[in-house]
């Protein structure tokens, strides 16, 4: 159903135009998109600008989050579970590793992950999206969901699949490597000084519950996700 709301379609679909859009059905559609891929600030970022402030040229950070919000809602999902009782880091997780989250937990993540990816690769190849709010969601994904701890053992590979390969014969890069791009575009002034933590800055964890900083969660998701990228590598 999300995926209709969406105009994603099945797989083969994803990244092409829609052909049932028109009147109404736009409307509805980016009144389903404004809700389930927000571009305004979750209330677990405590650095990221607002798009409106971004377009404004202003520094205003309005926390702003949604329980409809799917990329707050993974990010959520992967680090306390369903019913918020989960650690960030799973007991035994080094011995469980890609086990380390129960089956239906994990099942529930993959959807919205692949929801979620799918979502921006259609935003991508859709040449009439707005290119702000395709930058600043793809930022959101580099900073709230690749900073998550242990993230590829919560997640089955074809989860996050298409984010590693681009369809067809086309040159462009795979997704993956455009989020970064975008990421980067998106806080050049703190990256270009070294100070990405700024970037950062989620106040949904702390290190006493969860002892590896967002930076280093970063890093060690783009080396797990760059072993099926060459492109990344």
């Amino acid at each position: 159903f999300l995926r209709v709301l969406l105009w994603l379609g099945d797989d083969n679909m994803v990244g092409q135009k829609c052909n049932y859009s028109g009147g109404s059905r736009d409307m509805i559609h980016q009144k389903c998109q404004s809700l389930l891929m927000q571009s305004t600030c979750p209330s677990h970022s405590g650095n990221h600008a607002t798009l409106g402030s971004k377009r404004h040229g202003t520094t205003q950070h309005l926390l702003s989050g949604g329980e409809s919000d799917l990329i707050g809602a993974l990010r959520a999902v992967l680090l306390y579970g369903p019913d918020g009782t989960s650690k960030p880091i799973p007991a035994d997780s080094e011995r469980l590793r890609d086990n380390c989250m129960k089956k239906d937990e994990k099942d529930r993540a993959n959807l919205l992950m692949k929801l979620i990816v799918d979502s921006l690769v259609a935003l991508i190849g859709n040449n009439d999206s707005d290119a702000m709010t395709t930058s600043f969601l793809s930022s959101r994904f580099v900073g709230e969901i690749l900073t998550i701890p242990l993230l590829t053992w919560k997640l089955s590979p074809s989860a996050y699949a298409r984010c590693l390969y681009t369809a067809g014969t086309s040159s462009s890069p795979p997704p993956l490597v455009t989020f970064i791009h975008h990421f980067i575009n998106w806080n050049a002034d703190d990256v270009s000084n070294g100070h990405i933590e700024k970037t950062l800055n989620m106040t949904d964890i702390i290190l006493t519950t969860c002892p590896a900083p967002p930076v280093l969660c970063l890093l060690a998701n783009l080396v797990q996700l760059g072993k099926g990228c060459n492109s990344l590598n």
